[in-house]
């Protein structure tokens, strides 16, 4: 059995990156010669399978491989992150919550705290606040990086 993780977009600490705005995380879970029947769609020399190789000659290969039977939810999980909308929830976890918590209020109760972040992030993408909220959350991800 082979299992394997992959990720794409990791930046490290700068969830702020223009190029790479989304985290993403897969793993796949075959037997090995489910596998080699995978990968035996594409015609390569290396060991390993690299979109942006395969993009240039195995177009049709790569919607046969998407299509196969063996790639199902049981076989192949994966998660999206809008690196945004984290560094959002951590301001809201480490600036905000502290705050409303020394004023009697359970940021955390009811689900108020994810309220606040998705408020933000909404705002920050549709309201013309884009600019200012950017230039705070590069402030905070400054602030959390150099813990000054």
């Amino acid at each position: 059995m082979t299992i394997a993780f992959d990720e794409a977009g990791n930046t490290g600490a700068n969830l702020l990156d223009k190029n790479q705005r989304i985290f993403s995380l897969a793993s796949v879970n075959f037997t090995d010669e489910e596998a080699k029947e995978l990968t035996s769609l594409f015609t390569t020399k290396s060991d390993e399978l690299h979109f942006v190789n395969l993009r240039k000659r195995n177009k049709v290969k790569i919607i046969e491989f998407l299509n196969h039977d063996l790639i199902t939810n049981s076989k192949v999980k994966y998660a999206l992150s809008d690196k945004r909308f984290a560094l959002i929830c951590r301001l809201v976890d480490y600036l905000m919550e502290p705050v409303f918590f020394s004023r009697g209020i359970n940021l955390y109760q009811d689900g108020s705290h994810m309220a606040t972040a998705n408020m933000l992030y909404v705002i920050s993408i549709t309201h013309g606040y884009e600019d200012k909220i950017l230039k705070m959350l590069a402030l905070f991800q400054k602030m959390m990086r150099e813990k000054s």
